[in-house]
């Protein structure tokens, strides 16, 4: 176990059994899966080609799992969750959301928090990243170390959890066409599954 980890994985998969039970939500693999996109892979080809899925009935949909930390006009700062595809120069009409901060972001630890989440409402998820280091604590380690065995162990027959990593040798269009072939082929598995497109 890490020393350094901060967040509480369990209590996060504790938290979904309970919505779970109380709004008796059928857990089963017949659902189209909810794509988590991380923010390396934050972009329009990848939110075309999620828009494509959907169209095709393969996908429910797509959420960002990461928070971009932007600097207000008074020095404060904020946090936010942009939607799929917004771009890092955000405007809202009569609201100072700031600018974002360049070199900043978000933990891996609040990453994996926000991909586990979506578990409460969706069975199969698959997260988009192309974050492949294996330092202690990223994205890649967090989720064989902690979240793999977790599943396995307690949740082995009611999630699934998908990550499909890009290649550094992958062109991005590339990517998005072996994503499509995946999804087409719906060979989603129960427990955490990582595979390198």
């Amino acid at each position: 176990m890490c020393s350094k980890l901060g967040y509480d994985f369990q209590k996060t998969f504790e938290n979904i059994s309970k919505i779970n039970s109380e709004e008796q939500v059928s857990k089963n693999l017949s659902g189209t899966p909810m794509i988590a996109v991380d923010e390396c892979l934050n972009g329009k080809t990848i939110s075309d080609m999620i828009q494509d899925l959907c169209k095709m009935g393969l996908a429910s949909g797509s959420r960002n799992v990461w928070n971009q930390t932007r600097i207000r006009n008074d020095g404060s700062e904020v946090t936010i969750m942009p939607i799929t595809g917004q771009i890092k120069h955000l405007k809202i009409s009569g609201v100072d959301v700031g600018t974002h901060i360049p070199q900043s972001s978000c933990v891996n630890q609040r990453v994996v928090g926000n991909v586990i989440s979506l578990l409460a409402l969706f069975n199969k998820v698959v997260l988009l990243s192309k974050d492949l280091k294996q330092d202690e604590l990223g994205l890649r380690r967090l989720l064989t170390n902690y979240i793999e065995p977790y599943i396995s162990k307690n949740h082995q027959n009611k999630f699934s959890l998908t990550t499909l990593l890009k290649n550094s040798r992958t062109s991005l269009q590339d990517y998005c066409d072996h994503i499509r072939k995946f999804f087409e082929k719906e060979d989603f598995r129960f427990g955490y599954v990582e595979v390198l497109l």
